[in-house]
C-alpha cells in the first residue's frame, strides 16, 4: 500500500482534492493545538502524522457531490480520522507490527499502556467534534461504526488459527473492520449537505462497497503476510479475491453514477479508477 506521501502526490493531480486536503490539514493542526497542554498531545500528533486521509476525503467529497454542507465538514472528517487512527494503533499491537507509515509503530515509541489509553483520549475528542453538529444521528453513525470495527477486529483474532476460513466469515471481517468506516464517512458527508434520502443511500452504498473493495485489494497487495486470508476455503484464494475486488469496485461505481454529475463525483470516480485499480 502507498504511504501517505505517495498517495498525496497522486491527489495533487486533482485540484479539488488538493484544496480539500490542504484545508483539512490546517483544521487538524488548529484543532489539535487546543489540546497542546495535554499529556497526549505529542503522541496523538505522532499517530496522525502521515495518514492518507482517505476517509476524510470521502466524507468531504460526498458532501460536495450532493450540495453545499450546511455546517463545516472538517470536524466530522477529523472525528472519522481519529477513530481510524486509534484502530491502527491497536491493530499494530495485535499483529505485533513494528512499523506504520514508514516510522516506528505508536506502541514501539510510547508503550502499550499509552497505546491503550490513547483510545480513551481520542474518543473524547471525537465526542467533542461531533457534538458541534448537535445531531444524534451523526453520533449514532459514528457509534455504530466503532462497534462494528471492534467486533470485526476481535472476530478476526478469534478465527485466525482456524485451518480454513469461510468466505462469509472473511467478508464479515472486511465489512465490519474496514467497510463500516468508509460507509460512515460517505453517509455523514451526504447528511451534512442534503436531506434527499435517495442520494444519502446511494452515497452510503458507494462508501460501503468501496470499503470492501479497498480492503480486499489491500489483502491482495499484502498477500504473503496475510496468513489467515490464504486459508480461504476456495480453490484459488488469490484469484477469488481479485474477482471479488472487481465486483465490489463495480458496485461502488454503480451507486456513484446514480448521483449528480459534479466535479466532486468525478474526483471520487478518479479515486476508484486510479487509486484502487492501480494498486
Amino acid at each position: 500500500m502507498e504511504d501517505g506521501h505517495q498517495l498525496s502526490n497522486i491527489f495533487l493531480d486533482i485540484p479539488l482534492i488538493k484544496i480539500k486536503l490542504d484545508s483539512f490539514e490546517k483544521f487538524l493542526d488548529d484543532e489539535l493545538k487546543k489540546y497542546s497542554d495535554s499529556i497526549f498531545y505529542e503522541s496523538i500528533v505522532y499517530a496522525l502524522k502521515g495518514g492518507k486521509r482517505i476517509r476524510p476525503i470521502i466524507l468531504m467529497l460526498s458532501a460536495d457531490v450532493v450540495g453545499i454542507p450546511e455546517k463545516e465538514p472538517f470536524s466530522a472528517a477529523l472525528a472519522i480520522e481519529l477513530v481510524h487512527t486509534v484502530s491502527l494503533v491497536h491493530d499494530d499491537i495485535i499483529d505485533k507490527e513494528k512499523y506504520r507509515r514508514g516510522k516506528p509503530a505508536y506502541h514501539e515509541v510510547y508503550g502499550l499502556d499509552q497505546s491503550i489509553l490513547l483510545a480513551d483520549f481520542a474518543l473524547s475528542v471525537v465526542v467533542d467534534l461531533i457534538n458541534k453538529y448537535k445531531s444524534s444521528v451523526l453520533f449514532s453513525i459514528i457509534s455504530d461504526a466503532v462497534k462494528k470495527m471492534s467486533e470485526g477486529e476481535l472476530f478476526e483474532v478469534k478465527i485466525r488459527n482456524r485451518k480454513k476460513i469461510t468466505i462469509d466469515d472473511y467478508l464479515k471481517i472486511v465489512e465490519n473492520k474496514t467497510s463500516s468506516l468508509f460507509e460512515a464517512s460517505s453517509r455523514i458527508g451526504a447528511l451534512l449537505a442534503t436531506k434527499n434520502s435517495e442520494d444519502i443511500e446511494n452515497l452510503s452504498n458507494f462508501g460501503k462497497y468501496l470499503g470492501i473493495a479497498y480492503q480486499i485489494y489491500d489483502d491482495i497487495r499484502d498477500w504473503q503476510s496475510k496468513e489467515y486470508v490464504q486459508k480461504l476455503d476456495v480453490k484459488n484464494p488469490l484469484e477469488f479475491l481479485k474477482e471479488r475486488a472487481d465486483y465490489y469496485l463495480n458496485e461502488s461505481s454503480k451507486y456513484l453514477k446514480k448521483l449528480p454529475s459534479t466535479t466532486a463525483r468525478e474526483a471520487l470516480q478518479y479515486f476508484i479508477d486510479v487509486i484502487l485499480k492501480s494498486t
